[in-house]
């Protein structure tokens, strides 16, 4: 989203990109476990411009982050969360991680 990409770059903070779909378990326990973990979402809020995506709605995105993926970390699916620099540049991609492990990769 364009009007997204605006803000980031304005408040110069980083972007974390999240894409799964309704009825990916690993997508509903990274959300479940990790994303509602408080310090993971204060962390989040504080430091990162977060965007949520659905991936069966926006399949272009999704396909632009899981090619990221495949390149980067030789695998793909989901969740695909990827760290983008403000000026929407990929920079690292994960899948599920507990709130611990995000805590330390950001």
């Amino acid at each position: 989203d364009p009007d997204s990409l605006k803000i980031t770059v304005k408040a110069q903070r980083p972007i974390l990109i999240s894409s799964g779909y309704l009825s990916c378990y690993w997508c509903f326990r990274m959300g479940k476990d990790t994303f509602h973990d408080p310090a993971v979402a204060a962390y989040i809020n504080q430091h990162y411009y977060p965007i949520l995506i659905d991936s069966e709605i926006m399949g272009t995105e999704d396909g632009y982050l899981q090619e990221f993926m495949g390149e980067t970390q030789q695998f793909s699916g989901w969740p695909a969360n990827v760290l983008l620099t403000p000026d929407g540049y990929p920079v690292f991609g994960f899948s599920y991680v507990d709130p611990g492990t995000l805590l330390r990769l950001l």
